[in-house]
């Protein structure tokens, strides 16, 4: 796992896939930076949201996650990656400049 700090990775949580840099792993808690949920919209497109859920703020500069919370990690596919490093406020998934990521889920 130690190979994977410093990537951006995406791990299986029961809110569904975060995409965000693994910055760090110490007594069974993920740190994560510049966490984003990835969600299916209704057009079968994978989109990031701006956090990682519908609670926390937006834009959050790191998410603390149990171990026990994540079913798997690896490091994230290229598009995923792209679309996480244009995931700031101002390129926010309803502005139109930002394009949402291929069809991800067939």
């Amino acid at each position: 796992m130690n190979e994977l700090i410093g990537e951006v990775i995406t791990c299986t949580t029961p809110q569904g896939d975060i995409i965000a840099k693994l910055e760090s792993f110490d007594d069974g808690i993920f740190t994560l930076g510049r966490p984003r949920l990835f969600v299916v919209n209704g057009e079968g497109q994978g989109v990031l949201l701006p956090g990682i859920n519908g609670t926390c703020f937006e834009y959050p500069a790191k998410a603390y996650i149990s171990v026990n919370s994540v079913g798997a990690f690896a490091q994230a596919k290229t598009e995923a990656v792209n679309a996480w490093m244009n995931s700031e406020p101002e390129n926010d998934i309803n502005k139109s400049n930002v394009q949402p990521l291929k069809r991800l889920v067939e």
